[in-house]
């Protein structure tokens, strides 16, 4: 299923005939906030939502419905009225003074040095109301929202369509017409016939560079992470040994670490924003081999979800966690383009012992219940 302008969704009224609902979009938002200032990196998740209006009669965010309630999709024929966002989604919000931008400051005082958001997820999310006796009802609770409606509703934009902006691909590979395996929402699919993995694009799929990291016969899960050969534009990181001098890690380096182009490992999932990086950072100072197999093994794969420009953008994040003159480099990573080079997914294997998922030879160990929870996020 392939969304394009992110996804459109309602909350059912509870007993209103839908004829006389009025359904007001709200923009949601998301994603992991990174900011950073003098005394560190601070990360946190965000799942925030906004009035994608400029009216004052409806509230200015439904709180936390869109986590709790149950969305469906929007479809022709829904009945009702919709109106239409009259402003675009400019960033996280954080500040109810600015109602018409999405701020996401951490510091109340002050900016942050730096801010990067990765991840995020953009939908619009339509909440039903209606008007009785000159008085706004919430469709949802069945009962006033205590706001008199003082401006003429019918000047506000209403949708004259509600054409669907979903379409739908077959699960087949463009290689050998093999069913494509993959879970719901998940952005690279497998084929086992021919050992590929496909990625939509448009109308269509295309083929994605891959392999797997050698792992045990009792390897429990392969976790995806993105392999990529980044090209910072403000810093000169063009070996495994400029990066090691860079994060000061305790390694002697090794003539052959200054020829070598340096790789960031990126998860390829979502998860907790500190165990995010906390990945990152191990397995971009580790550099494992890089040219793992391209065959599926018997064992589970955890599903893609985030997108390789995504993962690139977050090697900012990374540098910046990695840095030990980190005043020295926030400006310049803030300013900085990032572009990947080259890129692959990399599966890596892990075993499960006990509710830890641990690496075979790193001895890398991650929460098991936060991998499987990373897939709400």
């Amino acid at each position: 299923m392939v969304q394009e302008g992110g996804g459109r969704y309602f909350i059912a009224p509870r007993d209103a005939p839908l004829e006389n609902i009025l359904f007001t979009p709200y923009w949601r938002f998301k994603g992991m906030v990174f900011s950073s200032d003098e005394q560190g990196l601070v990360q946190r998740l965000v799942d925030s939502n906004l009035l994608a209006l400029h009216s004052t009669a409806f509230p200015f965010s439904l709180g936390i419905r869109p986590q709790v309630l149950r969305l469906k999709p929007i479809t022709p024929g829904i009945g009702g009225r919709f109106l239409d966002p009259e402003f675009q989604f400019q960033g996280f919000h954080s500040n109810h003074r600015d109602p018409h931008r999405f701020r996401g400051n951490f510091d109340h005082d002050r900016a942050p040095l730096f801010k990067a958001f990765i991840g995020e997820m953009l939908s619009l999310i339509y909440a039903p109301f209606y008007v009785k006796d000159e008085r706004l009802f919430d469709g949802v609770l069945d009962c006033p929202t205590g706001q008199l409606v003082q401006e003429r509703l019918e000047d506000l934009p209403y949708s004259q369509n509600l054409d669907n902006n979903t379409r739908f691909l077959p699960m087949l590979c463009p290689t050998c017409g093999w069913d494509l395996e993959g879970e719901k929402n998940a952005l690279v699919l497998l084929c086992r016939n021919c050992d590929s993995a496909c990625q939509a694009s448009g109308a269509t799929f295309h083929k994605v560079d891959f392999g797997f990291m050698p792992g045990t016969d009792d390897a429990s899960l392969y976790l995806p992470f993105w392999r990529i050969q980044a090209r910072i534009s403000e810093l000169a990181l063009n070996s495994y040994a400029d990066l090691v001098r860079f994060a000061n890690l305790p390694r002697a380096i090794q003539s052959s670490w200054e020829e070598g182009p340096t790789a960031f490992w990126v998860p390829a999932f979502k998860i907790q924003p500190l165990l995010f990086l906390r990945l990152a950072r191990i397995f971009t100072a580790a550099q494992l081999p890089c040219e793992p197999p391209g065959i599926i093994p018997p064992s589970a794969q955890h599903p893609v979800s985030l997108p390789v420009s995504e993962a690139a953008e977050s090697v900012r994040v990374l540098l910046v966690s990695m840095a030990t003159r980190k005043e020295s480099v926030f400006a310049k990573l803030s300013g900085a383009s990032i572009g990947h080079e080259e890129y692959s997914l990399v599966y890596v294997p892990f075993i499960l012992r006990g509710a830890e998922l641990i690496h075979p030879v790193m001895q890398v160990s991650i929460s098991a219940n936060a991998v499987s929870w990373g897939k709400f996020l």
